[in-house]
């Protein structure tokens, strides 16, 4: 996707909430450079990603990475709440846009 946006992004996962929800996305977060609007065009997209119980696992994890990079035409970077250091989640925190249960 050209000129790829915060707003252009959360519209993309409102499209495809039902695809996330089947690859058993429970939460999806944007943060990171898209978030506060400070993108590059070399810029990753960053989400912070809870999955379902039971779920979240190699396959799901793969699935929904997949799908997000080839939605969005870039490198993604998916991450998992409880793997995050303490001493960076008050700056993912901060940078947190949009939080929505799929």
């Amino acid at each position: 996707m050209e000129n790829l946006t915060k707003e252009i992004i959360l519209e993309e996962i409102e499209k495809n909430k039902q695809t996330l929800k089947k690859l058993g996305v429970k939460t999806l977060t944007l943060f990171g450079s898209f978030a506060r609007d400070e993108q590059k065009k070399s810029s990753d997209i960053d989400f912070l990603v809870e999955f379902e119980e039971g779920r979240g696992l190699f396959d799901d994890y793969m699935g929904a990475l997949h799908f997000l990079e080839e939605l969005f035409n870039k490198k993604i970077d998916l991450v998992k709440p409880h793997l995050v250091k303490n001493a960076l989640k008050p700056y993912i925190l901060e940078g947190v846009k949009y939080d929505t249960k799929i």
